[in-house]
């Protein structure tokens, strides 16, 4: 399912620097090819494996994240690890 996109359950209010606030949701989309590992591949790179899912904590110096916004534009979420 690496390839598939993920959207969020939740929901978040995000204020601006004028104080507005801004409804949002998440959504995952997969930007490189998907890569099939074997459950030995994934336990060696730290999956939490359960009967119905894996779960993977992510966050690290290399992690950039955009918004997409209603009207199809990009806003950065996160840059280098980092909250924006």
């Amino acid at each position: 399912w690496a390839e598939d996109r993920f959207n969020s359950l939740n929901s978040f209010l995000f204020v601006d620097s004028s104080g507005v606030k801004h409804a949002v949701r998440w959504s995952f989309i997969p930007a490189a090819q998907a890569v099939t590992l074997s459950p030995e591949e994934l336990a060696v790179k730290g999956a939490n494996d359960s009967l119905i899912h894996v779960d993977w904590m992510i966050g690290s110096g290399k992690i950039d994240v955009d918004g997409i916004t209603v009207s199809g534009g990009a806003e950065s979420v996160m840059r280098g690890g980092e909250w924006t």
